[in-house]
């Protein structure tokens, strides 16, 4: 990722930002239902 930003390259960076976002999101849904899981007086709506 460093070299990408040394060397200006573009595509490389956007797919790192993109594949970073995407398990942020899923990583957060995982820990939401895992959370509903454990402790049933957690509703989600």
């Amino acid at each position: 990722m460093i070299l990408a930003v040394e060397r200006s390259d573009f595509p490389i960076i956007k797919a790192v930002t993109i594949y970073v976002a995407v398990a942020t999101m899923v990583f957060n849904l995982l820990a939401d239902l895992l959370y509903k899981a454990i402790d049933p007086r957690v509703v989600l709506k």
